[in-house]
């Protein structure tokens, strides 16, 4: 695990570059804007051309498509450019590296979420919490029981999947170095108790952990 990004840092890369590219074209054509309101700007009658359309009128000329063409064709680039850098982002994100260290399986109900350990850990089941410990590559294995739902962990960007019926996706994430609990959220509008279907993710040391395994397997 010690070459692999947490998907939740790509995600903010991909963030950023769009950021950027939206900055860039935004601050363009504010530039354009300005630009041109001034250079046209007049009140002065005798200066509107044919085109002018006043009122009850409608515009007899026509615009210059040469400039309109290069616009396009650098929002093209930019646009395309975009698309094809994110490729390399969104397939890592979206397809769990080999040999996680937990994998468990999520099955949505309405309204809730089922958690189940691998059976190496005991295959006992959890609802709407789910433990892990620090510092660990988990593969969450989802589906639903009946409708569908997505579940989502906000915190960790990019961690999202739909669960659905007879389908198996996948997600993966890797837990921080220090502990903390953070919220799962139903993300597919599922019924009338789509809000309350929360549940935790709790991020513990490895000591907590195991002991929560073995007060699982005592029982």
């Amino acid at each position: 695990m010690e070459n692999l990004v947490p998907p939740q840092e790509y995600w903010w890369m991909l963030f950023n570059y769009y950021l950027i590219a939206a900055a860039i074209l935004a601050g363009g054509v504010t530039t354009l804007l300005v630009y041109f309101f001034f250079k046209y700007k007049t009140n002065n009658e005798d200066e509107y051309g044919d085109d002018y359309p006043g009122p009850g009128k409608l515009p007899t000329g026509y615009a210059k498509i040469g400039p309109t063409r290069y616009l396009l064709l650098v929002t093209g680039i930019i646009v395309l450019g975009l698309t094809i850098a994110t490729f390399p982002y969104t397939d890592y994100v979206e397809l769990t590296p080999q040999a996680p260290d937990i994998t468990i399986w999520v099955t949505g109900y309405t309204f809730g979420w089922r958690f189940q350990y691998p059976d190496e850990m005991g295959g006992f089941i959890t609802i709407n919490e789910v433990v892990v410990p620090t510092n660990t590559m988990v593969e969450f294995k989802v589906t639903s029981q009946d409708v569908f739902h997505a579940f989502g962990i906000p915190e960790f960007k990019g961690a999202k999947v739909d669960a659905i019926p007879g389908l198996v996706n996948s997600l993966w994430i890797i837990t921080p170095d220090e502990p903390g609990e953070y919220d799962i959220f139903c993300y597919e509008l599922c019924g009338v108790g789509h809000s309350i279907m929360v549940a935790k993710l709790k991020v513990v040391t490895s000591e907590e952990f195991q002991r929560f395994l073995e007060e699982k397997a005592g029982r």
